[in-house]
């Protein structure tokens, strides 16, 4: 404990000094005597080099950035070592936002074809379409990881799938052509929610 303290920090070393002024350690031996010295100043060096890179090499693929991906993956290469999963990282950041791109543009003529049913079969239609994104997307990831396929494709696909269906209503919207399946699917799952309700309120 101190009256007041100074925090001094070296960032191209990786040290930190804290000076303490006015202050006392205090502390129980181990023949459970308790210990009290008195100090004017008291300085703390913290060399933070062991610890940053304890923590640095136990860093987990999703926690890097994509710099840090890159340069694993480099030298992972040079290593002739498995770098799948860190590729499969790497196609993920980029992957996943995009997707979200894409579901908004799958979602606007949505809801200009559902609007004209109940609200709870148009938001049981876009749970449908994110889970099978979900489900497709998961799957994808264990096979790139694996190597069964290449990351680009694994990671890729569903996008390009989702690109493909929000062309497909955007295209059926602007010319105001019906989409049969979709009114088959909000049929299908407005029944499914009006059965939930049921259950629900019993």
């Amino acid at each position: 404990m101190a009256r007041e303290g100074r925090v001094t920090a070296d960032p191209d070393n990786l040290r930190v000094s804290v000076l303490l002024e006015d202050g006392s350690i205090q502390n129980i031996t181990k023949e459970k005597n308790f210990r009290r010295i008195d100090f004017k100043q008291y300085q703390i060096n913290l060399d933070l080099t062991k610890f940053l890179t304890r923590k640095m090499a136990k860093k987990r693929e999703r926690e890097m950035s994509i710099a840090e991906l890159k340069a694993d993956i480099a030298r992972r290469m040079k290593q002739n070592k498995d770098f799948n999963p860190q590729l499969v990282e790497l196609h993920k950041k980029f992957a996943l936002p995009f997707a979200a791109l894409l579901l908004g543009f799958i979602g606007a003529p949505l809801g200009i074809n559902t609007r004209a049913s109940s609200r709870s079969a148009g938001f049981s239609l876009s749970i449908l379409v994110i889970f099978l994104y979900y489900v497709l997307f998961r799957i994808g990831e264990s096979l790139g990881e694996l190597g069964k396929l290449p990351p680009i494709l694994c990671l890729w696909m569903p996008n390009v799938l989702l690109a493909a269906a929000a062309g497909y209503l955007i295209y059926k919207t602007g010319h105001n052509s019906a989409i049969k399946w979709i009114n088959w699917l909000v049929e299908r799952t407005g029944q499914i929610a009006g059965w939930i309700r049921a259950c629900l309120s019993r």
